[in-house]
């Protein structure tokens, strides 16, 4: 009996411990990918355009929730004080 539970279970550890591995490499793959594009380079010399190129990948890849949750965040804060302020003008 003992057997026959450990032998099922070889699969699922061989298989992640196979996509975590994966996943590692590929992460450690995009961000030696950025960095030796940026290397050498000063950051004043940095554009916009290159920060977004930076920090894309860990905001994509690392954490998608708290992208989300701060454009969620940005656009209530955003639309709904400006909409509380044009509600109360009208409505007196």
């Amino acid at each position: 009996m003992l057997s026959l539970v450990w032998s099922s279970k070889v699969p699922l550890v061989a298989v992640s411990i196979t996509y975590l591995s994966l996943v590692r490499l590929l992460r450690w793959r995009r961000y030696n990918k950025v960095h030796d594009t940026y290397k050498g380079r000063n950051i004043e010399s940095l554009t916009p355009q290159d920060a977004q190129n930076i920090i894309l990948p860990a905001y994509l890849y690392d954490m998608p929730g708290l992208l989300d949750y701060a454009v969620s965040f940005a656009l209530f804060k955003t639309y709904s004080i400006v909409g509380f302020f044009i509600l109360r003008l009208f409505h007196k």
